[in-house]
């Protein structure tokens, strides 16, 4: 029985340092990172120019009445979208997917406030608030 503690000591003891791994980074004279030594991957999210940040806002090319009584009108350029209709706690009211062209918007069942919508293509998305009156 000792022998079996024995051994399920050192396996565990195998795989909490095989799992631990070290990160070194090299530093210039003004304490700036400059390379990454390390047996290990980081995944970071590439960096999104201004260009591209836009590129989605400038599909969508209308959106009205806002504030917004009966319908609101979403009109894109080119593409196609999923649309969600949230309510100002994150709650998702409507989800549209495949939309292109325009979309029309019921909002006659919403209650008064502000509500968030969400418009996205497969890489980047928009979001802007609506007032329902």
């Amino acid at each position: 029985m000792k022998h079996l503690q024995i051994i399920i000591l050192l396996v565990a003891t195998a795989i909490t340092s095989a799992s631990a791994q070290r990160i070194e980074f090299e530093y210039n004279e003004f304490g700036e990172r400059i390379v990454k030594t390390s047996p290990c991957t980081i995944e970071a999210k590439p960096k999104i120019s201004p260009e591209e940040s836009t590129t989605l806002a400038k599909k969508v090319v209308s959106y009205h009445p806002n504030p917004v009584s009966d319908y609101l009108e979403i009109e894109f350029k080119t593409g196609t979208y999923h649309v969600t209709v949230a309510d100002v706690t994150g709650k998702k009211l409507r989800q549209f997917d495949d939309v292109s062209e325009s979309l029309s918007i019921d909002f006659t069942e919403f209650t008064s406030g502000t509500y968030i919508i969400k418009v996205s293509d497969n890489v980047n998305a928009e979001i802007f608030k609506v007032i329902k009156k």
